[in-house]
């Protein structure tokens, strides 16, 4: 016997197979020498770091997402306030320029009727202050 199977094949297993024939024969795979965990060794290695990675990455991705959200109600609570102030501003504007038309529209109004009283007064003036025509008494004399 040349050969115990199992001895070195993948590092050493826990079983190990005597046979006077040649165990290919036998349907035993020819293996590497090179143990389970060699062979794993870079896969598994990654779990760990996989395992680690991944709460941060979700946890970054969650707190860009939260940021987001609370910046974009930020900014549409800063375009309300201000579209609210122009709005007012725009308002008071045209209630001042109202209330300036109403002013100009009053005294207008006051000067008007002042001088429609003033022109009244100066023709009842001016009637009583006129000498009597004569009414066809100048008539009567030529005749």
């Amino acid at each position: 016997m040349d050969h115990i199977y199992g001895e070195n094949e993948m590092g050493g297993t826990n079983w190990l197979y005597l046979s006077p024939a040649p165990h290919a024969e036998l349907g035993q795979p020819v293996l590497n020498t090179t143990s389970a965990p060699e062979l794993t060794s870079g896969a598994l290695g990654a779990v760990a770091m996989v395992a680690g990675i991944w709460p941060v990455l979700l946890g970054g991705a969650y707190f860009i997402s939260k940021r987001r959200a609370k910046t974009a109600a930020e900014e549409q609570r800063e375009a309300v306030e201000t579209a609210v102030a122009e709005a007012r501003s725009e308002e008071e504007a045209k209630m001042q320029a109202a209330l300036a038309k109403a002013a100009k529209d009053k005294d207008a109004a006051i000067a008007r009727e002042v001088k429609n009283a003033r022109d009244e007064a100066i023709k009842e003036m001016e009637a009583k202050m006129a000498p009597p025509a004569e009414n066809g008494s100048s008539a009567k004399e030529d005749v």
